[in-house]
């Protein structure tokens, strides 16, 4: 009897022990529902593409210590302008590391501070052979096709730097310079300068006046370009309309006869 009484003792305390626990879970519970929600900051469609990823900078490639440290020496040279043993120090980099593009590059670029463009738009396109999403590779070349007059491959080698990299501000300029002097679209301009602004002031740099001047302008051409193109939808209507009337007149005579 003594046994039974102590099994039910400890049963007791078992119950008081699980009821005890519920009890705190209940009320943690009820604390974590009356606390304060931290609300979700939605981002603007300006400031996500302000935080796209660069996917140049996130698929580096693989190269040893070596050709890392020769690599830099040889922008050295490049800063010091020493063309020729620079060019030598990258030809033989883009041997000994064929999948950096970056040689390329910069063989590109001293093309074109010696007034060798044709080779320069060799050397760019070979770095975006060798690495499609050097955003650098594709603004340079585009910048050299403009200038050749080819509008529709400079328009998609600046689009396919912003592809690589959505927030790169000096291609996004410069496609806007292309659609607004050089291929008349001014509309699609418009929005790339007024993007170019607001990427500029995410990146907390000064506002530009050139480039504020740039939007006031093209803003009131595109009004005015809008205000032409419903002058001329309207007389085109009132055009047809007349003539609508005057072969209905015509028909209608010519069943009075």
């Amino acid at each position: 009897m003594l046994f039974i009484n102590r099994q039910c003792v400890i049963l007791l305390i078992a119950v008081a022990f699980v009821m005890t626990g519920c009890q705190t879970l209940d009320k943690d519970l009820a604390q974590q529902e009356q606390a304060p929600v931290e609300p979700v900051i939605e981002l603007t469609p300006m400031e996500k593409l302000h935080q796209s990823p660069n996917t140049y900078l996130l698929s580096p490639p693989i190269i040893s210590p070596e050709v890392a440290a020769s690599f830099k020496q040889a922008l050295v040279m490049v800063n010091n302008k020493q063309w020729k043993v620079a060019k030598e120090r990258l030809l033989a980099i883009t041997i000994a590391a064929p999948t950096l593009s970056g040689p390329w590059l910069k063989l590109g670029d001293i093309a074109v501070q010696e007034s060798a463009k044709e080779h320069a738009i060799a050397h760019y396109q070979q770095a975006i052979y060798v690495n499609e999403l050097n955003y650098f590779a594709h603004n340079r070349l585009a910048t050299l096709l403009r200038e050749k007059g080819d509008f529709q491959q400079a328009s998609h080698h600046y689009r396919q730097a912003l592809t690589a990299w959505p927030a790169f501000v000096t291609a996004r300029q410069n496609l806007a310079i292309l659609l607004d002097i050089y291929m008349g679209e001014q509309s699609a301009a418009l929005k790339e300068y007024e993007t170019v602004a607001a990427l500029s002031a995410l990146n907390n740099q000064p506002e530009s006046r050139q480039l504020k001047g740039w939007i006031a302008d093209l803003s009131r051409r595109v009004v005015a370009q809008k205000k032409r193109e419903q002058r001329a939808a309207k007389q085109l209507k009132a055009s047809s309309n007349n003539l609508s009337k005057e072969q209905s007149t015509n028909e209608q005579g010519a069943t009075n006869e």
